[in-house]
């Protein structure tokens, strides 16, 4: 399970990373510095997934145990 919650979660920097810089257009034109604070947005949305993902996953074992 924990497997599949990074997996979702590196699925959500890579698509966040694509939504921020607008898909595939003109990528290039995009000055370093503002790919790299979009870096920094993705890479905390990923970690935000991760999170409330193995939050989710807990809760779910809390009550399927309890």
């Amino acid at each position: 399970m924990k497997l599949w919650i990074l997996f979702l979660s590196i699925a959500a920097m890579t698509v966040a990373y694509w939504w921020l810089t607008g898909g595939s257009r003109h990528r290039r034109l995009i000055p370093f510095s503002l790919k790299l604070r979009l870096a920094g947005r993705s890479l905390a949305i990923g970690i935000v997934v991760y999170f409330c993902l193995l939050l989710l996953a807990i809760g779910y074992l809390a009550i399927r145990a309890g």
